[in-house]
Protein backbone atom coordinates (compact mmCIF):
# COMPACT_ATOMS: atom_id res chain seq x y z
CA UNK A 1 0.00 0.00 0.00
CA UNK A 2 1.51 3.60 -0.95
CA UNK A 3 2.34 5.58 1.69
CA UNK A 4 -0.02 9.27 1.70
CA UNK A 5 3.04 11.35 1.92
CA UNK A 6 5.35 9.23 -0.77
CA UNK A 7 2.24 10.26 -3.11
CA UNK A 8 2.27 13.84 -1.90
CA UNK A 9 6.11 14.67 -2.74
CA UNK A 10 6.27 12.77 -6.01
CA UNK A 11 3.32 15.09 -6.95
CA UNK A 12 5.54 17.90 -5.84
CA UNK A 13 8.54 16.62 -7.99
CA UNK A 14 6.15 16.58 -11.51
CA UNK A 15 4.91 19.96 -11.04
CA UNK A 16 8.51 21.41 -10.29
CA UNK A 17 9.79 19.17 -13.23
CA UNK A 18 6.98 20.60 -15.60
CA UNK A 19 7.22 23.91 -14.32
CA UNK A 20 11.00 23.79 -15.46
CA UNK A 21 9.95 22.97 -18.61
CA UNK A 22 7.74 25.51 -19.66
CA UNK A 23 10.31 28.11 -18.64
CA UNK A 24 12.74 26.55 -21.21
CA UNK A 25 9.93 26.21 -23.96
CA UNK A 26 9.69 29.98 -23.02
CA UNK A 27 13.45 31.36 -23.12
CA UNK A 28 13.33 29.62 -26.51
CA UNK A 29 10.87 31.25 -28.33
CA UNK A 30 12.01 34.76 -27.39
CA UNK A 31 14.39 35.94 -29.81
CA UNK A 32 17.76 37.41 -28.27
CA UNK A 33 18.48 41.02 -27.99
CA UNK A 34 20.77 42.55 -30.82
CA UNK A 35 24.20 43.28 -29.77
CA UNK A 36 25.03 46.93 -29.04
CA UNK A 37 25.79 49.55 -31.94
CA UNK A 38 29.35 50.67 -31.98
CA UNK A 39 30.33 53.98 -31.31
CA UNK A 40 30.78 56.35 -34.07
CA UNK A 41 34.41 57.81 -33.94
CA UNK A 42 35.45 60.43 -32.45
CA UNK A 43 35.55 62.84 -35.57
CA UNK A 44 31.95 62.57 -35.91
CA UNK A 45 30.46 63.15 -32.61
CA UNK A 46 29.08 67.09 -32.48
CA UNK A 47 31.46 69.41 -31.03
CA UNK A 48 30.46 71.01 -27.80
CA UNK A 49 29.02 74.42 -28.25
CA UNK A 50 32.27 76.89 -27.09
CA UNK A 51 30.62 78.84 -23.55
CA UNK A 52 28.56 81.87 -24.18
CA UNK A 53 29.32 85.07 -21.95
CA UNK A 54 26.64 85.93 -19.57
CA UNK A 55 24.59 88.39 -21.44
CA UNK A 56 23.95 91.82 -19.10
CA UNK A 57 20.77 92.96 -19.23
CA UNK A 58 19.94 96.45 -20.51
CA UNK A 59 19.64 99.15 -18.21
CA UNK A 60 16.27 101.50 -18.49
CA UNK A 61 16.69 104.85 -17.88
CA UNK A 62 14.66 105.89 -14.94
CA UNK A 63 10.96 107.09 -15.35
CA UNK A 64 11.35 110.85 -16.62
CA UNK A 65 15.14 110.69 -17.10
CA UNK A 66 15.66 112.64 -20.19
CA UNK A 67 18.14 111.09 -23.04
CA UNK A 68 20.41 112.60 -24.36
CA UNK A 69 20.41 112.44 -28.47
CA UNK A 70 23.84 111.60 -30.09
CA UNK A 71 25.33 114.86 -31.66
CA UNK A 72 25.71 115.11 -35.43
CA UNK A 73 29.02 115.45 -36.74
CA UNK A 74 30.57 119.30 -36.06
CA UNK A 75 28.24 119.24 -33.31
CA UNK A 76 25.50 121.30 -35.34
CA UNK A 77 22.16 119.73 -37.45
CA UNK A 78 22.96 119.64 -40.67
CA UNK A 79 21.00 122.66 -42.90
CA UNK A 80 19.26 120.64 -45.29
CA UNK A 81 17.11 123.58 -46.57
CA UNK A 82 20.42 125.92 -47.31
CA UNK A 83 22.08 123.03 -48.71
CA UNK A 84 19.18 122.56 -50.98
CA UNK A 85 19.55 126.38 -52.29
CA UNK A 86 22.95 125.91 -53.23
CA UNK A 87 22.39 122.93 -55.54
CA UNK A 88 19.53 124.78 -57.09
CA UNK A 89 16.83 122.61 -55.83
CA UNK A 90 14.58 125.34 -54.89
CA UNK A 91 11.80 123.72 -54.31
CA UNK A 92 13.35 121.02 -51.95
CA UNK A 93 14.91 124.02 -50.23
CA UNK A 94 11.44 125.93 -50.11
CA UNK A 95 9.06 122.62 -48.68
CA UNK A 96 12.22 122.16 -46.10
CA UNK A 97 12.35 126.05 -44.65
CA UNK A 98 9.09 125.42 -44.28
CA UNK A 99 8.91 122.93 -42.13
CA UNK A 100 12.08 124.20 -40.07
CA UNK A 101 9.74 127.43 -39.72
CA UNK A 102 6.29 125.84 -39.00
CA UNK A 103 8.03 123.22 -36.71
CA UNK A 104 11.74 125.33 -35.21
CA UNK A 105 10.30 129.07 -35.61
CA UNK A 106 13.39 128.95 -37.35
CA UNK A 107 14.98 132.87 -38.56
CA UNK A 108 17.40 131.40 -40.77
CA UNK A 109 15.05 129.46 -42.55
CA UNK A 110 12.70 132.43 -42.80
CA UNK A 111 15.15 134.60 -44.06
CA UNK A 112 15.40 131.80 -47.01
CA UNK A 113 11.77 131.90 -47.25
CA UNK A 114 12.04 135.72 -48.23
CA UNK A 115 15.65 135.05 -50.42
CA UNK A 116 13.23 132.75 -52.71
CA UNK A 117 10.41 135.14 -52.87
CA UNK A 118 12.55 137.89 -52.98
CA UNK A 119 14.31 136.02 -56.62
CA UNK A 120 11.48 134.24 -57.77
CA UNK A 121 12.88 130.94 -57.14
CA UNK A 122 11.07 127.63 -56.98
CA UNK A 123 8.39 130.27 -56.60
CA UNK A 124 6.57 133.40 -57.93
CA UNK A 125 8.45 136.26 -57.41
CA UNK A 126 6.63 138.20 -54.81
CA UNK A 127 8.15 141.20 -53.19
CA UNK A 128 5.52 141.42 -50.20
CA UNK A 129 6.04 138.06 -49.28
CA UNK A 130 9.82 138.47 -49.57
CA UNK A 131 9.93 141.48 -47.28
CA UNK A 132 6.92 139.38 -44.72
CA UNK A 133 9.81 137.05 -44.23
CA UNK A 134 12.75 139.10 -44.01
CA UNK A 135 10.90 140.86 -41.49
CA UNK A 136 10.00 137.99 -39.36
CA UNK A 137 13.82 137.25 -39.70
CA UNK A 138 14.90 140.58 -38.64
CA UNK A 139 12.88 140.92 -35.54
CA UNK A 140 14.78 137.71 -34.25
CA UNK A 141 17.84 138.95 -34.71
CA UNK A 142 19.18 137.79 -38.23
CA UNK A 143 21.46 140.02 -39.74
CA UNK A 144 21.48 138.60 -43.30
CA UNK A 145 17.24 139.73 -43.36
CA UNK A 146 18.27 142.46 -41.70
CA UNK A 147 20.46 143.89 -44.60
CA UNK A 148 17.86 142.41 -47.01
CA UNK A 149 15.41 144.36 -45.44
CA UNK A 150 17.55 148.00 -45.81
CA UNK A 151 18.46 147.07 -49.41
CA UNK A 152 14.02 146.74 -50.33
CA UNK A 153 14.05 149.92 -48.46
CA UNK A 154 16.88 151.40 -49.90
CA UNK A 155 15.48 150.33 -53.34
CA UNK A 156 11.96 150.83 -53.21
CA UNK A 157 10.83 146.99 -52.93
CA UNK A 158 7.68 145.53 -51.57
CA UNK A 159 6.19 148.79 -50.59
CA UNK A 160 9.09 149.95 -48.06
CA UNK A 161 10.90 153.20 -48.88
CA UNK A 162 11.78 154.72 -45.51
CA UNK A 163 15.79 155.38 -45.60
CA UNK A 164 16.53 155.87 -42.17
CA UNK A 165 14.67 153.00 -41.17
CA UNK A 166 17.38 150.82 -43.98
CA UNK A 167 20.19 153.45 -42.39
CA UNK A 168 19.27 151.89 -38.71
CA UNK A 169 18.72 148.07 -40.30
CA UNK A 170 22.24 148.66 -41.43
CA UNK A 171 23.70 149.67 -38.19
CA UNK A 172 21.73 146.60 -36.92
CA UNK A 173 22.98 144.49 -39.43
CA UNK A 174 26.54 145.71 -38.91
CA UNK A 175 26.82 145.32 -35.12
CA UNK A 176 26.48 141.81 -35.79
CA UNK A 177 29.08 141.50 -38.71
CA UNK A 178 27.78 142.18 -41.49
CA UNK A 179 30.51 143.14 -43.82
CA UNK A 180 28.39 144.36 -46.84
CA UNK A 181 26.21 146.24 -44.27
CA UNK A 182 29.06 148.13 -42.79
CA UNK A 183 30.59 149.06 -46.54
CA UNK A 184 26.99 149.99 -47.27
CA UNK A 185 26.59 151.98 -44.03
CA UNK A 186 30.22 153.85 -44.79
CA UNK A 187 28.73 154.78 -47.87
CA UNK A 188 25.27 156.70 -46.70
CA UNK A 189 28.08 158.82 -44.36
CA UNK A 190 30.01 159.40 -47.06
CA UNK A 191 26.87 160.58 -49.18
CA UNK A 192 25.82 162.87 -46.69
CA UNK A 193 22.29 162.94 -47.09
CA UNK A 194 20.59 160.52 -44.50
CA UNK A 195 23.49 161.59 -42.19
CA UNK A 196 25.77 164.47 -41.67
CA UNK A 197 28.85 163.85 -44.37
CA UNK A 198 31.49 161.99 -42.47
CA UNK A 199 34.80 160.63 -43.37
CA UNK A 200 36.33 160.04 -40.21
CA UNK A 201 32.96 157.70 -39.67
CA UNK A 202 33.05 155.91 -43.12
CA UNK A 203 36.79 154.89 -42.81
CA UNK A 204 36.06 153.00 -39.07
CA UNK A 205 32.85 151.22 -40.89
CA UNK A 206 35.08 150.50 -44.33
CA UNK A 207 37.84 149.14 -42.23
CA UNK A 208 35.05 147.27 -39.87
CA UNK A 209 34.42 145.53 -43.53
CA UNK A 210 38.01 145.50 -44.97
CA UNK A 211 38.68 142.98 -42.01
CA UNK A 212 36.44 140.82 -43.24
CA UNK A 213 37.81 140.46 -46.69
CA UNK A 214 35.22 142.85 -47.69
CA UNK A 215 37.08 143.66 -51.46
CA UNK A 216 34.48 146.81 -52.02
CA UNK A 217 35.44 148.45 -48.80
CA UNK A 218 39.08 147.41 -49.45
CA UNK A 219 38.94 150.01 -52.40
CA UNK A 220 36.89 152.71 -50.78
CA UNK A 221 39.44 152.54 -47.74
CA UNK A 222 42.54 152.57 -49.89
CA UNK A 223 41.32 155.62 -51.37
CA UNK A 224 40.58 157.46 -48.60
CA UNK A 225 44.10 156.54 -47.27
CA UNK A 226 45.75 157.94 -50.70
CA UNK A 227 43.31 160.92 -50.13
CA UNK A 228 43.82 161.42 -46.82
CA UNK A 229 39.98 161.82 -46.01
CA UNK A 230 38.79 160.77 -42.48
CA UNK A 231 42.64 158.97 -42.03
CA UNK A 232 45.93 160.10 -42.04
CA UNK A 233 47.38 159.93 -45.78
CA UNK A 234 49.48 156.61 -46.04
CA UNK A 235 49.90 155.79 -49.71
CA UNK A 236 51.87 152.41 -47.99
CA UNK A 237 48.41 151.14 -46.49
CA UNK A 238 46.50 152.66 -49.63
CA UNK A 239 48.94 150.24 -51.85
CA UNK A 240 48.35 147.28 -49.91
CA UNK A 241 44.70 147.72 -49.85
CA UNK A 242 44.79 148.35 -53.29
CA UNK A 243 46.48 145.32 -54.13
CA UNK A 244 44.27 142.78 -51.81
CA UNK A 245 41.16 144.59 -53.78
CA UNK A 246 42.80 143.62 -56.98
CA UNK A 247 43.78 140.31 -56.08
CA UNK A 248 40.10 139.51 -55.48
CA UNK A 249 38.89 140.61 -59.25
CA UNK A 250 35.78 142.59 -57.56
CA UNK A 251 37.88 146.40 -56.88
CA UNK A 252 34.90 148.14 -58.10
CA UNK A 253 32.84 149.86 -55.55
CA UNK A 254 29.18 149.36 -56.46
CA UNK A 255 27.96 152.90 -55.56
CA UNK A 256 24.22 152.30 -56.94
CA UNK A 257 24.10 149.89 -53.65
CA UNK A 258 22.26 151.27 -51.66
CA UNK A 259 22.48 155.09 -52.97
CA UNK A 260 21.89 154.49 -56.24
CA UNK A 261 24.84 156.01 -56.98
CA UNK A 262 23.33 159.70 -56.50
CA UNK A 263 26.17 161.63 -54.82
CA UNK A 264 29.03 159.18 -54.78
CA UNK A 265 32.14 161.29 -54.04
CA UNK A 266 34.51 161.75 -57.42
CA UNK A 267 37.77 160.28 -56.34
CA UNK A 268 35.91 156.76 -55.51
CA UNK A 269 34.72 156.54 -59.04
CA UNK A 270 36.46 154.34 -61.13
CA UNK A 271 37.50 153.54 -64.24
CA UNK A 272 34.46 152.45 -67.10
CA UNK A 273 36.87 150.17 -68.64
CA UNK A 274 38.78 147.37 -66.94
CA UNK A 275 38.04 148.23 -63.39
CA UNK A 276 40.96 145.31 -62.21
CA UNK A 277 43.27 146.94 -64.02
CA UNK A 278 42.50 150.24 -63.10
CA UNK A 279 42.82 149.34 -59.40
CA UNK A 280 46.12 147.79 -60.45
CA UNK A 281 47.48 150.57 -62.00
CA UNK A 282 45.99 152.92 -58.86
CA UNK A 283 48.22 150.60 -56.88
CA UNK A 284 51.41 150.97 -59.05
CA UNK A 285 51.07 155.19 -59.05
CA UNK A 286 50.62 154.66 -54.97
CA UNK A 287 53.83 152.61 -54.53
CA UNK A 288 56.03 154.71 -57.20
CA UNK A 289 54.38 158.61 -56.87
CA UNK A 290 57.09 160.15 -59.25
CA UNK A 291 55.90 158.59 -62.04
CA UNK A 292 52.16 158.88 -61.29
CA UNK A 293 49.88 160.81 -64.28
CA UNK A 294 48.40 163.97 -62.27
CA UNK A 295 45.37 163.73 -64.60
CA UNK A 296 44.79 159.92 -63.82
CA UNK A 297 42.58 160.03 -61.25
CA UNK A 298 41.08 163.11 -62.38
CA UNK A 299 40.30 160.88 -65.83
CA UNK A 300 37.65 158.44 -63.69
CA UNK A 301 34.18 158.47 -64.71
CA UNK A 302 31.12 156.98 -63.56
CA UNK A 303 30.20 153.36 -65.33
CA UNK A 304 27.72 154.06 -68.08
CA UNK A 305 25.57 151.61 -66.05
CA UNK A 306 25.54 153.69 -63.25
CA UNK A 307 25.15 156.82 -65.17
CA UNK A 308 21.61 155.32 -66.45
CA UNK A 309 20.33 154.49 -63.13
CA UNK A 310 21.38 158.09 -62.44
CA UNK A 311 19.16 159.58 -65.30
CA UNK A 312 16.35 157.78 -64.52
CA UNK A 313 16.04 158.63 -60.90
CA UNK A 314 16.61 155.00 -59.23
Amino acid sequence: MIDHVSVTRMLAVLVLFGALLAADRLNAQTPAPPPPAASPPSTLLPRPSPATKPQTPAVKPAAGTATTPAPTRGGHEPDIAYGAYQRGYFLTAFAEATRRVETKDDMRAMTLLGELYSNGLGVPLDDAKAAKWYRLAADRGDRDAMFALAIFNISHRGGLHDRAEAARLFASAAKLGHAAAAYDLGLLYLEGQQFPQDYARAAELFRAASDQGNSEAQYALATLYKEGKGVEKDPVEAARLLAAAAIAENPTPKWNTPSRCSTAPAFLRTNPRRPRCFARRLCAEVRSPRTASPDFLASATVPPSIRSRQSNGT
